[in-house]
């Protein structure tokens, strides 16, 4: 009884280190980690943006410089062209390791962010994952 009862313990405790090592690790998505969907984006901002808004970076080019994420698909980019700095809400989906994004809102720094496209889906979700190059971000 006593070896069925450390058998048990020993088995518990290793699901629940595994669990909580899932938890910790809280970075993927379907196997896509938070930094697979940073990298995409880093490579593809300006498609992203264009594709679906109507701002166009004066150098035809956006950078992406701060990212938080919401949820596993749900992100928060800044980006900018070197002249205006904006705001975007991405959802960013995985189909078969194959990840894409799409533009859900847009927003402009004045004090604070004001939306100016479509709706914030995500305002009242805290921020689980955040990642920034050079400054701390405010939601």
């Amino acid at each position: 009884m006593k070896k069925i009862i450390k058998i048990s313990f020993i088995a518990l405790i290793s699901v629940i280190l595994i669990w909580c090592n899932n938890q910790q690790n809280n970075e993927t998505t379907n196997n896509i980690t938070y930094q697979d969907i940073i990298n995409y984006v880093e490579i593809n901002i300006t498609d992203i943006i264009n594709d679906f808004s109507e701002k166009k970076p004066v150098n035809g080019k956006w950078f992406a410089d701060w990212y938080g994420f919401t949820s596993t698909s749900d992100v928060y980019v800044d980006f900018e062209d070197g002249h205006y700095l904006y705001r975007a809400l991405l959802k960013c989906n995985n189909e078969k390791n194959i990840i894409s994004c799409k533009t859900w809102a847009i927003f402009e720094k004045d004090k604070n962010w004001k939306l100016i496209e479509w709706e914030d889906i995500v305002k009242n979700s805290p921020i689980i994952y955040k990642w920034a190059k050079d400054y701390e971000w405010e939601r």
